[in-house]
């Protein structure tokens, strides 16, 4: 007995079917919770430093390195990686996943706070959590 022939001798149970099916589906499509963007955390925070016009090499040395440090030393911290340029530097600071990046961010502040003393005095430095 092929599909075709056991379609068309029970066709009321196969429409029956179809129609539970398409039932079943509308209901589902009702109750299912819809999120078009869900809410992730990134495990990945920004440091940026500015300087008005320090030259990249000065900046690198200054700046750059001891941040790097800094972050290096926080614990869950994965990777470290940086960009420097004329007066600024970007440091992504990549988080282990799992791990609390908020937490993550007090701590990475508090070991800058205390580099206050080392860093330049004119230099501007704050951390951003990349959420969104």
């Amino acid at each position: 007995m092929t599909v075709a022939e056991f379609s068309h001798r029970h066709r009321r149970a196969v429409v029956f079917l179809l129609g539970a099916l398409a039932v079943a589906g509308v209901y589902a499509a009702f109750r299912l919770p819809i999120a078009l963007f869900p809410a992730v955390t990134f495990p990945r925070i920004v440091v940026l430093a500015a300087d008005g016009e320090r030259p990249v090499e000065r900046m690198r040395v200054e700046v750059t390195m001891p941040l790097e440090e800094a972050a290096r030393g926080v614990a869950g911290v994965r990777t470290v990686r940086s960009k420097t340029s004329r007066g600024a530097t970007e440091i992504s600071v990549l988080v282990d996943w799992g791990a609390d990046v908020l937490a993550t961010q007090q701590l990475l502040d508090g070991r800058i706070a205390a580099l206050r003393g080392v860093l330049p005095a004119t230099v501007a430095v704050r951390t951003e959590r990349m959420d969104v």
